[in-house]
């Protein structure tokens, strides 16, 4: 009990001060400073076919998604974009997040258990996989954002904002209201699934490559050591192929109800968060199910 105290305090600190180091620097971006930096972001957006005024969060978001999604859920409310513009950004960018969070969380692991070549192999293919968002995003563009389509070439989500009245007084109150609304929300997902997870077991059988799909959909980092373990059984192909397997299991199983459902509720409303959440569940088990597929015919 005390653990998990300590835990949601840590993620909690860590998130009210992301939240308002976001906010802090919108309003910075605001006021017109770092203009040249926001000028790349927003080139390499408009090459993405995403519209410059998404550079700011864009930029926040390498950082922080807690600080980003503050100052898109903070547009949206002002009704400056709509959320089809927000979920094309979210699909545009996705190879980009996908490589920083493999970079920081599972591409070490990778090779630490599968060793510099089958390492390697999973980091490339990984990598390729991600580019199937870019055209996944062009047509979501000429689908929904027809209208959008030749509009704020040069602007961008911090011109011409009407200063917020407070100051710093104001950015402490979204910061504390965000935050508040995480604390609420993971301290019941996590109260759910800890349930769950104590009252029902889920245990792999059968073949190596079920064991091995099984234990990537249970803990990601994990499958990779297990695949290094049955690696003679199943092959490194047909391994890989099970590790993408299991990471579409993981999305649908862990990542949409405690992850990325949370995640976006904590910032928009409910019927938002479900289209935010399910579009990138949806795109996730797509990408890993055609990777798998490939893998296993080689």
């Amino acid at each position: 009990m005390i653990h998990h105290v300590i835990h949601l305090s840590i993620m909690t600190a860590i998130f009210f001060a992301s939240t308002l180091a976001g906010l802090a620097l919108y309003n910075i971006i605001e006021r017109g400073l770092l203009r040249r930096v926001e000028r790349y972001a927003g080139a390499f957006l408009k090459r993405l076919g995403v519209s410059r005024r998404f550079a700011t969060p864009l930029l926040l978001g390498l950082a922080s998604p807690q600080a980003e999604h503050a100052v898109l859920s903070q547009i949206y409310k002002e009704k400056r974009v709509e959320w089809r513009e927000i979920a094309h950004y979210i699909i545009a960018t996705m190879p980009l997040k996908t490589l920083n969070f493999g970079i920081r969380f599972s591409y070490i692991p990778a090779l630490a258990a599968l060793g510099p070549a089958i390492g390697s192999i999973y980091i490339g293919v990984d990598a390729a996989r991600t580019f199937l968002y870019l055209p996944i995003a062009h047509i979501f563009k000429k689908i929904f954002l027809k209208k959008h389509a030749a509009e704020d070439a040069e602007t961008n989500t911090t011109a011409g904002v009407e200063r917020r009245r407070g100051g710093y007084i104001s950015l402490l109150k979204s910061s504390a209201y965000l935050t508040l609304r995480f604390a609420l929300i993971f301290t019941a997902v996590e109260f759910v699934f800890s349930y769950i997870s104590t009252s029902f077991g889920l245990h792999g059988g059968g073949s190596h490559f079920f064991n091995i799909v099984i234990t990537t959909a249970l803990m990601p980092a994990t499958g990779f050591f297990a695949l290094s373990t049955l690696l003679h059984s199943v092959g490194p192909l047909k391994g890989l192929a099970a590790i993408f397997i299991g990471r579409a299991l993981f999305a649908i199983l862990f990542e949409f109800p405690r992850h990325s459902y949370p995640f976006y509720l904590t910032f928009y409303p409910p019927k938002i968060a479900a289209k935010f959440s399910l579009i990138i569940m949806i795109l996730s088990v797509a990408t890993n199910i055609l990777t798998a597929s490939v893998l296993f015919c080689l």
